[in-house]
């Protein structure tokens, strides 16, 4: 089980310092709490690959956020990220 939030968390650490060098805010909206059953290596690698595609194509002095919306009807996860 990897948690959601506390992955999240990471990833925006990480790239913090990139982040900030480009002017773009990251924020993290995803739910406390949340987990997945999936190994934490490759929920990081997912959602680092997103986080660092979204600072990329961002425009300076943007925005990225990282939200969390359960499937209910299939039983998964959607990251919806908004630069």
């Amino acid at each position: 089980m990897a948690d959601i939030a506390e992955t999240t968390d990471h990833v925006l650490r990480m790239l913090a310092p990139v982040a900030r060098l480009n002017g773009i805010t990251l924020e993290n909206c995803t739910s406390p709490g949340a987990t997945i059953l999936m190994i934490e290596d490759d929920l990081y690698q997912i959602l680092f690959n997103l986080v660092e595609n979204g600072i990329k194509y961002n425009r300076p002095g943007g925005t990225l956020t990282v939200d969390l919306e359960r499937q209910e009807m299939i039983g998964s996860y959607r990251f919806p990220t908004r630069a």
